[in-house]
């Protein structure tokens, strides 16, 4: 098979591949459990122990998100989440064998080789294959066409983007601006500006690429509906990359009523989770405070007997959803002023912030 067929086949059934590895992955784990038991006694739990593993393995890789696109993610988010994901299964099976009290059963050696090697069949099945991917698309393989509408500086900014990351497959074929633009203005290593959104149009009537990106709005003349009709009537994907964007914005997609909207910032924990979090955090510092405390005391002592003033220095702080706290440590300085006040977001001001800028 050559390598532009594969990379067709890559392109085009990709999602079918994710299928193949969601069937493959709790079949290879159970088939090793089968052949590394040697126990000769019936299997002490209700069902077969690998029909157990595989719904376990099933359940839980699904929906830890392994199987999603990694195609802008690093491997190493990969792996560990392959790892966490089978953490959680070991953990299920080995719960369901202390409550049917079958612990016994099973033989320490044969199920830590079984445990040890599915995570290493796991990586090499996610982890590794993408690896080789990431190969076939540094050497040309697999590759997605973008256009790109925009500003020179934003689009230079994407260009660089991918640049930096070949491994992604992505390529900016065009790129059109809504301002015409000078030679001197013309980025190196870059395709040349095809014009405004009149060049756009025709380009797209006689060209075809895999993905559009826009990261400007027209305002005079030429509307964010407008643009969007002409997106959409070429029935390619589109996406929106907003040169204002920040690392730490969110963008998730939420409803007001019927209003689409799109959360910026906020946090993503539910009220049961944040309140697991708290009791975690609460029962480990005060296990640590007890811990520490006779190297607190003997700190605390020569605070005190270094210079006069109180030991412990308070000053107001800035958590989650910026609610205050007080936090206390040894005195360390001489001034006795509050934090800063809580920031959202490392930009200028929201109010600066037009929409459709």
């Amino acid at each position: 098979m050559s390598s532009a067929t594969f990379g067709g086949l890559l392109r085009l059934h990709g999602n079918d591949l994710a299928r193949v590895q969601r069937v493959l992955d709790p079949v290879l784990a159970a088939g090793l459990f089968v052949l590394l038991d040697h126990r000769r006694e019936i299997d002490p739990l209700v069902l077969p122990t690998w029909l157990w593993i595989m719904a376990f393995t099933a359940l839980m890789l699904s929906s830890g998100g392994v199987y999603a696109s990694y195609r802008q993610a690093s491997l190493f988010t990969l792996a560990r989440r392959v790892s966490s994901r089978w953490l959680l299964v070991l953990t299920a099976l080995l719960l369901l064998t202390y409550l049917t009290k079958t612990t016994a059963s099973f033989s320490r050696i044969e199920t830590s080789l079984w445990a040890l090697s599915c995570w290493l069949l796991l990586l090499l099945n996610h982890v590794g294959l993408r690896q080789l991917l990431r190969c076939h698309r540094q050497r040309g393989g697999n590759s997605r066409t973008i256009l790109y509408w925009g500003m020179p500086a934003a689009a230079a900014a994407f260009q660089a983007e991918l640049r930096a990351a070949p491994w992604m497959g992505l390529r900016m074929v065009a790129w059109f601006s809504p301002i015409p633009v000078s030679p001197d203005q013309q980025p190196p290593q870059f395709p040349s500006c095809g014009g405004g959104v009149a060049e756009m149009r025709r380009w797209l009537e006689s060209h075809s690429v895999d993905r559009i990106v826009f990261s400007h709005v027209t305002r005079d003349g030429f509307t964010m509906g407008q643009l969007l009709a002409l997106f959409g009537d070429t029935c390619l994907p589109v996406v929106y990359a907003p040169d204002w964007a920040q690392s730490n914005m969110h963008f998730r997609v939420d409803r007001l009523g019927h209003l689409p909207c799109i959360d910026l910032w906020g946090s993503e924990a539910s009220l049961i989770d944040r309140h697991l979090k708290r009791s975690f955090d609460l029962a480990l510092t005060s296990t640590g405070v007890v811990l520490i405390s006779p190297l607190l005391l003997a700190i605390a002592i020569a605070v005190a007997l270094s210079s006069p003033g109180p030991i412990l220095f308070v000053q107001d702080r800035y958590g989650l959803d910026g609610k205050r706290f007080r936090i206390y440590k040894f005195r360390t300085m001489r001034v006795m002023e509050a934090g800063d006040p809580p920031v959202s977001g490392k930009m200028s001001p929201l109010s600066s912030v037009h929409p459709g800028a």
